[in-house]
């Protein structure tokens, strides 16, 4: 992995709820299972074990400031859009990270908004090479069981349930132009 990835978050929320979320002080990440299925899922260079002292968390305040130094990165392309009318957060970022070291912290706060999502089959968060044209996928996230779990069988695109994808690259192509023409002169 050379060049960054994307991320991308749809997830069935509560409007009273996402503002919850966005309150709250970033979840202080522990080793389990599942982090460690999808570290081992990964391939890379100079992988080691992954251990607790991987897995660092935001240090911002609240999860509103994590939004907000992605939105307002201007070379990131990040976005964050509530649709009052589905009850559906969109949040992502065109260029997210480039290694698993420095995805971790993104990683973990996704994982966190399973607190307060309605569970909803098509609810998903994925970091994938959406601007580059590669198959590889980085991490895909399921928050159908009761909690946000890293699925590691899923490495390429066609590991995504395709409506998932779909609605992913439709969504990351607007906010590309859009980023694109404020950033043209």
């Amino acid at each position: 992995m050379s060049e960054l990835n994307s991320l991308f978050v749809k997830v069935k929320i509560k409007k009273n709820k996402l503002d919850d979320f966005l309150k709250s002080k970033p979840k202080q990440l522990k080793i389990d299972a599942n982090w460690v299925a999808w570290w081992d899922s990964r391939e890379m260079y100079g992988k080691n074990e992954l251990s607790q002292d991987n897995l660092s968390s935001y240090e911002q305040p609240d999860n509103q400031s994590i939004v907000d130094t992605w939105k307002n990165n201007k070379r990131s392309g990040g976005f964050s859009e509530y649709d009052s009318e589905n009850g559906i957060w969109n949040f992502g970022v065109v260029f997210f990270g480039e290694n698993y070291y420095e995805m971790i912290p993104g990683l973990g706060f996704i994982k966190s908004i399973a607190d307060y999502i309605e569970h909803d089959i098509g609810n998903f968060a994925i970091v994938f090479d959406f601007f580059w044209g590669s198959n590889e996928v980085n991490a895909l996230i399921d928050f159908n069981k009761e909690k946000g779990c890293f699925k590691p069988t899923a490495k390429v695109k066609s590991d995504i349930n395709p409506e998932s994808l779909r609605y992913a690259e439709i969504y990351l192509n607007k906010k590309t132009e859009e980023f694109s023409k404020a950033h043209e002169d």
